[in-house]
């Protein structure tokens, strides 16, 4: 899949599709909603693009602790912030790893709209963990996207859309930090065609939509069948590693058989082949891996435990024909 270049770096819409954002103010006061360090790194950037912040919508402490440092008013919640409105209208809300919806009310006394930061490309990875379900998908080619926030979720009209690269190895760590420097580049691209007045927007074709809603889990909850692709145990084990930085409710990938009170470390590696598995031959707490019948190469290097054990293994699936 090939994502459409953003209308302000020259390409060309369907008519009747784009519209031309009005030319900003010198000065545009602004609201960032969102957590953590991207919020922080774009509101930042604002700053330096020479917008005014007039408050921080703060979803978790580190965006909160930076608001009052940097001595910019914050609210916690979406009730608060209506109340700061009513008295003090904005030019701009950018939304950013924002987990609250905005009403009506807020996005009424906004003179100049609401954009949000997506991370992945729409209308396909609408809804939460895009990144994970692409992986689980194997796809290669992905993007980020900035969007205008309407009285939808993620289906309002694009303003900047990135392409970002999967690579084989990616992880969902790796994969959400390639976003998280496209998505800054991104934003400079829309606050400059913001000042511009020369930033355009395209609409989605929602009949392309996938949503990916936040109660939805993996098949088998995560659990590796031994007779699937070595493709699809790396994709499953790749999109479940969020790394220690972020929590992961999505579920963790979880080896069947006897062994099937484990997951799976970081380190998965596959050679392209199915393999055949005989929960006979897992291990248990006792004794060493058995080699299962395989063909390809297929290598588990790390196993934890529940209960906080973790083991650095022989290679368990190894190029051996059959």
């Amino acid at each position: 899949m090939t994502y459409r270049a953003s209308p302000a770096r020259g390409s060309a819409c369907q008519p009747g599709e784009q519209g031309r954002l009005p030319e900003a103010r010198s000065i545009s006061s602004t609201v960032v909603a969102g957590s953590g360090t991207l919020a922080i790194r774009c509101a930042q950037l604002a700053i330096e693009m020479g917008h005014v912040i007039g408050a921080a919508l703060c979803a978790d402490g580190v965006f909160r602790d930076w608001a009052v440092r940097s001595n910019i008013p914050s609210v916690a919640s979406v009730e608060e912030l209506s109340s700061f409105l009513k008295e003090a209208p904005v030019d701009l809300i950018f939304s950013v790893a924002n987990p609250f919806i905005l009403p009506a009310d807020v996005l009424g006394r906004v003179r100049r709209g609401a954009f949000n930061y997506h991370d992945g490309p729409l209308p396909r990875y609408a809804g939460t963990r895009a990144t994970s379900w692409a992986l689980l998908a194997q796809e290669t080619d992905y993007a980020i996207t900035w969007h205008r926030i309407d009285d939808g979720v993620d289906t309002g009209d694009i303003v900047v859309q990135r392409q970002v690269l999967i690579a084989p190895i990616d992880t969902t760590l790796t994969l959400n930090l390639k976003c998280y420097e496209v998505a800054i580049e991104g934003f400079r691209e829309l606050l400059t065609g913001l000042a511009k007045g020369g930033l355009t927007t395209y609409s989605q074709a929602l009949m392309s939509r996938s949503c990916f809603p936040r109660r939805r889990r993996p098949d088998a909850a995560g659990c590796l069948r031994w007779d699937r692709p070595a493709q699809d145990l790396s994709a499953m084990t790749r999109a479940l590693n969020f790394g220690p930085y972020h929590p992961n409710s999505l579920g963790l990938s979880k080896p069947r058989g006897k062994i099937d009170h484990a997951r799976l470390g970081p380190r998965f590696e596959w050679g392209g082949h199915s393999c055949s598995f005989n929960s006979r031959q897992s291990r248990n707490d006792d004794e060493q891996p058995r080699k299962p019948r395989c063909s390809g190469t297929h290598v588990i290097k790390s196993l934890e435990w529940f209960a906080n054990k973790h083991a650095e293994l022989h290679p368990v699936f190894t190029g051996h024909p059959r």
